[in-house]
């Protein structure tokens, strides 16, 4: 995989996977999922520097509807404290990544934005003796910002000649310079960010394990006390201090309980020496002494059942005995008093949005429909359809739920004859424009075998597009048999359409001639066709150049543009996802222009999902995936 210093390489798979399936960004993959733990191990690609799509100008955008205010926070992750501030990284904002409260929870400022020469993923945060938060990037970089927020210096870590940093974990800043925590070595760099040295082990009692796993297992936490440094070396159940020679020269075992096998991740000491970490594999907060003896511990997350210690806490401790605790699984900041042992005080920071990750976006009238995914860990997926107007100003639900039951992950919405018809799952939702259930399409299987779904860690996505012909039928792209299956309004079956081995179609649309367009997103190319299968022409290309597609391979799957669009005149607007484009095409299949580029700005867009058309005021509305909005823009 090329190297380049905006690729998301290392989220954490279960987080990223989890994210992807949300959204539809993983729609196939193979019966057998490999991964190699690696430095060329990719998970969510971004165009690399040298692309033609970081040459374009932004969207000329016209208006945002925002999902994840700045002033929000979508889901707490890494934390550390200053002098009387908490800093906490959202691993869900592209604006605003650093969220800075005061000690009792008051929002302050956010600072640090997703982009090219900016932040791609916050891996780890810390504050050092200046004051100066010092943020680990998945790019392998070190931003360094002043205590209000101005970026005071950018590292690039993988420059010098010394092996390519991977799965880099933790930042533990020194007078001298920093530690960087990748896999199983412990990484030093002096204060200009050049490379110093490593941790040398001898023998397998100083080497810090690695399990094989599709998930990262493996080490997790740093922490300074005076010049000696500590490694949660999780695998191995301890704790172990780097001597200045870089061997490991002494090692603290947490206790076995109730047949558990201990698994420490997040790790800070106080100002005697004790160890306050956290045990993932039971879910505890453990106090010990520096000699190892258990002091006091506590419960902590939400999981009623373990299937494997899950890193998704982070500690920082103030000087005054107060102990910060993220917790991912409950998207809370919570305030420990470990002065006098480990008592639990309030929840300072909750997550908060209006929607997240949107998939589709329709407009209808003055309305504007918007699907929500939120894929916070340690409860159910949450998806739903919500409908605003043009300026985002009063959001409400629309669908939640059908028959009782949760939403699959509604991946498209369209309107015929007044009613509102939801791609969700195996199945289309029919309602009314007051979200009346009135039916749903795709139930009875009989005459056409129901769609095809593929799992990915036992979550499901099936079809990807819905369109309707000049008739008023309903056609459904059935993603993963390949085919298009075709319904009438009250979802009788009327036919299907093969599509062939390298057809995997994840959008619909007709032209004003009547001919259908297909998006076959998995090879870059538009196919268009007559209403009874034959192919008229094919264009696109997969690549990053000029009138291309963006296709990528990821964790043996595929993935490519998302949606189109046609308008009036048959032009032809595709969401160029992987290149945070969108492409245009005449109505013969030529190329005729692109814009867009990756960033959280106004006009910037980040791994983009579905589009829409409104005519009557000559706007495309694009949902913005994971800048968590809608941008309303004009194409000239």
């Amino acid at each position: 995989m090329p190297k380049s210093s905006r690729e998301v390489r290392t989220l954490g798979l279960l987080v990223v996977a989890i994210l992807l399936i949300a959204v539809g960004l993983i729609s196939y993959m193979s019966s057998e999922w490999e991964l190699s733990l690696g430095p060329t191990t990719p998970v969510t690609t971004l165009p690399p520097k040298d692309s033609a799509s970081q040459e374009l100008a932004p969207l000329q955008a016209m208006g945002l509807i925002q999902g994840l205010a700045v002033t929000d926070i979508g889901l707490p992750s890494q934390v550390a404290v200053g002098l009387d501030r908490l800093y906490v990284a959202d691993a869900y904002a592209s604006v605003g990544v650093l969220k800075v409260f005061d000690f009792k929870g008051t929002h302050l400022f956010s600072f640090g934005n997703i982009g090219q020469g900016e932040l791609s993923y916050v891996v780890g945060i810390a504050v050092n003796d200046a004051g100066d938060i010092v943020v680990l990037d998945t790019s392998t970089t070190i931003f360094v910002y002043s205590p209000e927020g101005k970026l005071h210096k950018v590292m690039d870590l993988d420059k010098g000649s010394r092996p390519e940093l991977a799965w880099a974990r933790a930042v533990q800043p020194t007078g001298d310079g920093y530690y960087v925590l990748a896999l199983d070595k412990v990484y030093s760099f002096d204060l200009e960010g050049r490379y110093t040295g490593s941790s040398s082990p001898k023998g397998d009692d100083e080497r810090l394990a690695m399990s094989p796993s599709e998930f990262y297992l493996g080490p997790s936490g740093l922490a300074a006390y005076g010049t000696s440094l500590w490694v949660s070396d999780s695998v191995n159940g301890r704790l172990l201090r780097l001597g200045s020679n870089g061997r490991f020269d002494q090692s603290v075992t947490l206790p076995t309980k109730d047949g558990i096998d201990p698994y420490p991740t997040a790790i800070q000491i106080d100002d005697y020496g004790n160890f306050l970490v956290v045990d993932a594999a039971r879910q505890v907060l453990l106090k010990l002494l520096p000699s190892g003896e258990p002091l006091s511990e506590a419960k902590i997350g939400s999981a009623s059942v373990l299937d494997g210690p899950d890193d998704v806490f982070s500690l920082a401790l103030a000087h005054n005995g107060m102990l910060f605790l993220s917790d991912s699984h409950t998207g809370t900041v919570n305030l420990w008093d470990v002065s006098q042992g480990l008592k639990l005080g309030e929840d300072l920071v909750n997550a908060s949005a209006r929607f997240l990750f949107p998939r589709v976006v329709a407009v209808l009238g003055n309305d504007v429909y918007i699907s929500s995914s939120e894929p916070r860990l340690g409860k159910e997926m949450e998806h739903k359809v919500l409908k605003t107007d043009f300026a985002g100003l009063a959001v409400q639900e629309f669908v939640t739920s059908w028959d009782g039951e949760p939403l699959h992950g509604p991946v498209s919405i369209k309107f015929y004859d007044n009613h509102v018809y939801i791609l969700d799952g195996s199945r289309v939702l029919v309602l009314e424009q007051d979200g009346t259930p009135l039916r749903t399409i795709g139930d009875e299987t009989a005459d056409w075998g129901g769609f095809g779904t593929a799992y990915l860690l036992g979550y499901a996505t099936g079809p990807q597009g819905l369109a309707f012909d000049n008739q008023g039928n309903v056609w459904v792209a059935d993603t993963n048999r390949q085919r298009l299956v075709v319904f009438d309004r009250s979802g009788g079956f009327l036919t299907q359409i093969a599509l062939g081995d390298q057809v995997w179609p994840q959008s619909l649309a007709f032209s004003p001639d009547g001919t259908l367009l297909v998006l076959n997103g998995y090879e870059g190319q538009i196919i268009r066709m007559d209403t009874s299968g034959s192919i008229l022409t094919t264009f696109g290309s997969p690549g990053h150049g000029v009138g291309e597609l963006g296709v990528i391979a990821d964790m043996n799957s595929l993935d490519g543009p998302r949606d189109l669009v046609v308008s009036n005149e048959g032009y032809i607007y595709v969401v160029d996802t992987y290149n945070s484009r969108i492409v245009t095409f005449t109505a013969k299949g030529t190329f005729e222009a692109a814009a867009g580029t990756f960033g959280s700005a106004m006009g910037e867009v980040y791994l983009p999902s579905g589009i829409t058309y409104h005519a009557e005021s000559d706007f495309f509305f694009l949902a913005d995936t994971y800048n968590h909005r809608v941008q309303m823009f004009k194409i000239q």
